[in-house]
């Protein structure tokens, strides 16, 4: 194991690391913390010169977002100056860096979901590679929910892997989708009857990839990559100036308020 407190953290001797979400009984909700340590560990995995990394999580749900306690703290969401706007951009920006690694990063990402997986949690899927999940899992766009557009990468990412419609009626709605309708629309590869049988055969693949050249690995991401139009970072830039623009405080801690009392 590897040093972090946000997640169980391994690499073998094949080059083929884990990143476990292990706070269940949190629903692998996402601290602040976590995404600065998300951002270590992927910069750590380029220097140990990983092959694949495999994404999962303990318990009944692979994640239920952003940590509300987060959204509850108006200093952070402040966007009342300019001062207040760079500020929140800055804070926007320090999120997204650790997931928008992986899209370019010179290793193969799996992840593989289970139970719910939302906001936050489907930002990192959507940086992933490779998307498997078991036929319970259930996925939503659910910063909408709150109040808040999705700024951590779902809306760049998803729009380029799956069907436009769904993605708006995702992003708008914050509905839950079924790991059959993402299937369907080309951003889960497998779908297996339960965790068990899915973390078999994700790791079987992971070690399929494990064998393969890295360089070609490597080049082959760069390549699909290169046949999008603007950049993920355009995009992810374009979005925290937004977010700081046109962010309502107020409505988003009313609204997490009210969940916090169910």
């Amino acid at each position: 194991m590897l040093g972090f407190t946000q997640f169980d953290f391994s690499i073998d001797e094949n080059k083929i690391a884990r990143l476990q979400l292990n706070k269940p009984e949190k629903l692998n909700s996402m601290p602040l913390a976590f995404f600065d340590e998300f951002k270590e560990a992927i910069e750590k995995l380029v220097d140990l010169q990983a092959r694949v990394l495999v994404v999962s999580a303990l318990g009944k749900h692979f994640s239920a977002g952003i940590d509300l306690a987060v959204l509850s703290q108006p200093d952070l969401l402040a966007n009342q100056s300019e001062q207040d706007k760079q500020r929140l951009k800055a804070l926007i920006a320090r999120l997204q860096a650790g997931f928008a690694l992986l899209p370019s990063a010179p290793f193969a990402s799996l992840v593989a979901v289970d139970g719910l997986c939302l906001g936050a949690g489907l930002d990192l899927v959507s940086a992933c590679d490779i998307c498997f999940a078991t036929d319970s899992a259930r996925f939503s766009i659910e910063e909408i929910n709150v109040g808040l557009m999705a700024d951590l990468g779902s809306l760049q990412r998803l729009p380029r892997r799956m069907h436009q419609g769904l993605v708006r009626k995702m992003a708008l709605s914050g509905e839950r989708v079924s790991a059959r309708t993402l299937q369907s629309a080309g951003l889960v590869v497998e779908i297996f009857q339960n965790a068990e049988v899915m973390e078999e055969a994700v790791l079987k693949l992971a070690s399929t990839i494990a064998a393969k050249e890295p360089s070609a690995i490597q080049a082959s991401k760069l390549a699909l990559a290169f046949n999008e139009g603007k950049t993920e970072a355009e995009s992810l830039s374009y979005c925290a100036e937004l977010q700081a623009e046109f962010l309502n405080v107020s409505a988003v801690q009313e609204r997490v308020r009210t969940i916090l009392k169910r």
